[in-house]
């Protein structure tokens, strides 16, 4: 009888060490896939920071270039207004005098004299009407 619990017991044990086997091949299994999910999952959130990262970077770059432009841009004008304003000043008294010396030409006709002053004082800026005004 002895002998019999003896088998018993040895092939209890076998079958034991192998359910224990599976438990531990399931629970590897099942860790291996948790572990996979888990880097899965760590990888497409580093794709959306690293996406959204490069959107901001390109966002700023584009404003950066925008302004960049913009000042660009305005220097430029600033630099024509500036030419415009000194090739007027060289100018101006030649208009002056050139107005002078035809205006009263244009007395005889004041259809024309009238709309000949009144086209360039709105061709001419302020300090140059106010100028002829001045002089005439």
């Amino acid at each position: 009888m002895d002998s019999l619990r003896g088998q018993g017991g040895i092939q209890m044990l076998l079958t034991a060490e192998q359910e224990a086997g599976r438990i531990v091949s399931a629970a590897r299994t099942a860790k291996l896939a948790r572990m996979k999910q888990a880097k899965d999952e760590a990888e497409k959130e580093m794709e959306e920071y690293r996406s959204r990262l490069e959107e901001e970077y390109q966002t700023q770059v584009s404003r950066t270039e925008q302004e960049a432009a913009a000042k660009r841009l305005e220097e430029e004008t600033d630099g024509r207004i500036q030419n415009l304003k000194e090739s007027s000043s060289k100018v101006s008294n030649e208009i002056v005098k050139m107005l002078i010396k035809y205006v009263p030409l244009l007395e005889h006709d004041p259809q024309y004299s009238s709309l000949f002053l009144m086209s360039f004082f709105f061709l001419l800026p302020c300090d140059f009407a106010f100028t002829l005004t001045s002089r005439l």
